[in-house]
């Protein structure tokens, strides 16, 4: 039986190039990090404390262009919920096609 901490978590993943893209698109844009640096400080700073509590994290390569096309056919805008529903949505999928 699996533990709670046995489950991955899923963690948006940029390079600098496709996080701006993102980022200009973002209806929360003002919320995120001003620079893709800091932005990448930051998300190594939360998956080493995720990992810190035992937990797996698999980091999911963000393309503007396809979270783009999920957005529009999920009838949903580009914001922390979605990116993370679409992450989330990447790694079980990914865990099926193994």
């Amino acid at each position: 039986m699996s533990s709670e901490k046995d489950l991955a978590i899923a963690f948006c993943w940029y390079q600098p190039d496709e996080w701006l893209k993102i980022k200009k698109l973002a209806i929360d844009a003002d919320a995120q990090d001003d620079s893709y640096e800091e932005w990448k400080s930051n998300a190594n700073k939360a998956i080493d404390n995720i990992r810190a509590t035992g937990h797996n994290v698999v980091k999911i390569a963000m393309k503007a262009e396809e979270f783009s096309d999920w957005c529009s056919k999920n009838n949903t805008e580009n914001n922390a919920d979605a990116r993370s529903k679409f992450a989330a949505m990447k790694l079980e999928k990914r865990k099926r096609e193994t």
